[in-house]
């Protein structure tokens, strides 16, 4: 009840103090070329503002850009070069990896997609997102390709994944790969947080074995040129069950199956030491 009163007190404040001058200045002829000047402006300063905010924030290239390599970042540089290849699931990690490479000194292209997946067709012809990225590792020989996808699209395709990975194997020093953190359960949500629900927050019975089973042959791909980083560990709890806020009370999850940038910044430190080794093995062979 106390809810309700407060919000009904707050629909009448705001009727009488903000919607009804509004709208009497708004039905005055010449108030309205002002006001609509005022939106016009302020759509011109915002909507360039949010694209700015969103590119920081979100590194994601566009498929048309795949062809030409992707997004680039510090390619003055002479330093080695680092790529980040994959789907959604890769562009999530697409901010900590820039960063990364930003301050180990190393360029990076980004040439991760959302929305698509750079993968082998299952029977026929490849297709065109999958060419384009082969060609685009084949000009550029990255140093190290970082190559994540939401792994379950893998599920009972064993070879499929197989033949992604020999495909890449030979056109970057070094392959990187991270396993599929677990599923946000609909418990986890911020919604459902702040409407009552608290932990444990369970993933899903058939959702985790899918994710096991495709995480391990994920693991089985490990080789001298291939490298696997397990998060397991960084998003399960003791009792397994999936953890959903960091330390200092961050969201880890977008949503069920992309991580946050908290959530992709637990995974920094575990890529930082492996970029680090990649980088330093092949400058000594």
């Amino acid at each position: 009840m106390l809810k309700v009163g407060i919000s009904l007190a707050l629909a009448t404040l705001s009727y009488f103090f903000v919607e009804a001058p509004a709208r009497r200045y708004l039905n005055r002829k010449e108030s309205q070329r002002a006001a609509f000047g005022a939106l016009a402006a302020t759509l011109l300063c915002c909507v360039p503002l949010g694209n700015y905010l969103r590119a920081i924030n979100y590194v994601n290239a566009e498929e048309r850009q795949v062809k030409a390599g992707g997004l680039r970042y510090d390619d003055r540089l002479t330093a080695p070069l680092v790529t980040l290849m994959g789907d959604s699931n890769g562009s999530m990690y697409g901010r900590t990896v820039r960063d990364l490479s930003h301050q180990l000194g190393l360029r990076l292209h980004v040439i991760s997609v959302a929305a698509s997946s750079p993968i082998p067709a299952t029977s026929g012809d490849d297709p065109p997102l999958w060419l384009e990225s082969l060609d685009a590792l084949r000009r550029d020989r990255p140093r190290v390709l970082i190559y994540v996808c939401l792994w379950t699209k893998f599920v009972g395709e064993q070879e499929r994944l197989t033949r992604a990975i020999d495909s890449l194997v030979p056109l970057a020093d070094h392959v990187v790969l991270i396993t599929q953190p677990p599923e946000r359960p609909d418990s986890g949500t911020r919604e459902a947080i702040r409407s009552g629900s608290r932990a444990p927050f369970t993933e899903a019975g058939y959702v985790r074995g899918q994710r096991n089973e495709v995480d391990a042959l994920v693991r089985a791909l490990r080789r001298a040129s291939v490298t696997v980083i397990d998060i397991e560990d960084l998003f399960t709890q003791a009792d397994g069950s999936v953890r959903i806020q960091g330390d200092d009370g961050q969201m880890l999850y977008q949503d069920r199956t992309h991580l946050s940038g908290a959530g992709a910044d637990l995974v920094a430190e575990r890529l930082r030491v492996v970029l680090q080794a990649s980088v330093s093995r092949a400058s000594t062979n």
